[in-house]
């Protein structure tokens, strides 16, 4: 599962925050599993997609909109 949290630099969540350990309780383990940072800066790499099973987009503390959906699928069209 790959959870983003803002857009500009697109910030992802590692395992050790709140959210991330809430995923978990329904077997939906974050990526990258490994990650020094809590919330560290991602790039939409093959990589990093293959092994997510699906994106999910917050609604805080940045709010994800169609709009970014849209280009979120545009710059990784595996993830959408």
């Amino acid at each position: 599962m790959l959870y983003l949290i803002w857009k500009k630099s697109l910030d992802d969540v590692s395992r050790d925050t709140y959210v991330s350990r809430m995923l978990a309780l329904v077997n939906w383990e974050t990526v990258p599993a490994d990650c020094a940072d809590r919330y560290p800066k991602i790039e939409l790499a093959g990589d990093l997609l293959d092994g997510a099973g699906a994106v999910l987009l917050s609604s805080e503390p940045y709010l994800f909109r169609d709009v970014h959906v849209a280009e979120l699928r545009a710059r990784a069209p595996a993830a959408g």
